[in-house]
């Protein structure tokens, strides 16, 4: 239901009747398991007008928001259960690990936030909105860890959590 409802709000910049076919495809290929290449094969296929960079850019997007939305809720669902000493409040950003991964993901690898703050808070480094969510930008590959046992007056305040400007090579 996620994927679908932001695929829809998403796809702004696709014409009305190409919309509904990329989201049946999306999520076609998110039911079936499909990777995100194969999901882009299949849009490039069935919408001609979208081509193969833009398909991929928007599978991939697409399957790493609905992981990581689906990771928060398992998240909050396990710290709700009543049989549970320990919760998951935080969870830690972990990149990809490859040459591929963004200067910005390198700067949060490992950064602990709230589940909150994961799902609510954006903020704008190098005149770009970014969400705290992965992922935060098209073809994001990164991903949240589970962070067990951090108490909240551990962490610093979020702004002295992200990274700044000079920190970025422009």
């Amino acid at each position: 239901q996620t994927l679908y409802t932001r695929t829809y709000e998403e796809l702004e910049s696709v014409r009305d009747d190409v919309a509904q076919a990329v989201r049946d495809e999306l999520l076609d290929g998110f039911r079936e398991g499909q990777n995100p290449r194969d999901i882009a094969r299949s849009l490039t296929n069935r919408v001609d007008s979208i081509g193969k960079h833009r398909s991929t850019m928007i599978a991939r997007s697409e399957v790493m928001n609905a992981h990581s939305e689906s990771t928060l809720n398992r998240y909050e669902e396990v710290s709700n259960q009543s049989d549970v000493d320990v919760g998951v409040e935080h969870g830690e950003w972990s990149t990809a690990g490859d040459d591929r991964v963004c200067q910005f993901c390198q700067l949060l690898d490992g950064a602990a936030f709230t589940l909150r703050e994961m799902r609510e808070e954006t903020f704008t480094v190098a005149g770009q909105t970014l969400r705290l969510k992965p992922p935060a930008h098209p073809n994001g590959r990164c991903v949240i860890k589970p962070t067990i046992g951090l108490d909240q007056s551990e962490l610093d305040p979020l702004d002295e959590r992200l990274p700044n400007e000079d920190a970025l090579d422009t």
